[in-house]
């Protein structure tokens, strides 16, 4: 007769030790029992969202070779915008304020349901402006096709040194996670301007790859000036 209690028992022994290997692992590996990428304790990754560092994501937009697309991408990133509120605004330029260097996010194309005040850079501002002035228009691709161009863009890159490649969700992430690292006194402002609770915001970034900070100083150029 079969002994459940003792099956159980082996059971939680292995998953005990097979958390307690990826708590002391020291590199990017894939584990073959979560069948997932799996990265070092204290690594930016998030809910299965890797998180770049400035050096990675210059790499990255270094090989996108169509501005209509670099654009996309760096409105991701620098308005830290969910994809479907992306898309949203990308039928709506008029959201877009450029005297006070921000995105006014209506309720109805919120996640939230709120109407939300998007800071952004002085630097994004005016390329964003810039572009636009000449295309008039966002061509945002849908959510799938981005997909497909990020994983070809990262297997181009010069940083592309493991097989987790950016999601759409990459980008907010990450500029989240700068501008905590940036303006640590701030996170009220950064969390409305994110479109979530200060708690929540804390609970996801928080505990910053020790690699960024190797790379502050061009976080802290990347930031500058966001939200003044």
């Amino acid at each position: 007769m079969r002994n459940e209690g003792k099956d159980n028992k082996d059971i939680l022994k292995k998953q005990s030790t097979h958390q307690y290997d990826h708590e002391h692992i020291d590199k990017f590996y894939y584990c073959p029992i979560c069948m997932q990428y799996q990265y070092p304790k204290g690594a930016q990754m998030r809910d299965q969202y890797r998180i770049l560092i400035p050096s990675e994501w210059e790499a990255l937009k270094d090989s996108i070779e169509k501005s209509r697309l670099r654009i996309v991408v760096e409105g991701l990133l620098f308005t830290g915008m969910r994809y479907s509120e992306y898309e949203r605004f990308s039928n709506h330029l008029e959201w877009f304020d450029v005297k006070n260097r921000a995105i006014s996010l209506p309720a109805k194309a919120s996640k939230t349901g709120r109407d939300r005040t998007i800071h952004l850079t002085p630097q994004f501002t005016k390329d964003m402006s810039l572009y636009l002035r000449e295309h008039k228009k966002l061509e945002v691709p849908s959510i799938q096709a981005m997909n497909m161009n990020l994983r070809r863009w990262h297997s181009s890159c010069a940083l592309a040194v493991d097989d987790q490649h950016p999601n759409p969700k990459t980008f907010r992430k990450t500029w989240e996670s700068w501008l905590l690292a940036s303006y640590p006194d701030r996170s009220m402002a950064i969390a409305l301007s994110q479109g979530h609770s200060e708690l929540i915001s804390y609970g996801h970034y928080m505990n910053l790859d020790p690699r960024l900070k190797s790379e502050m100083d061009r976080v802290r150029e990347l930031t500058k000036g966001w939200g003044i």
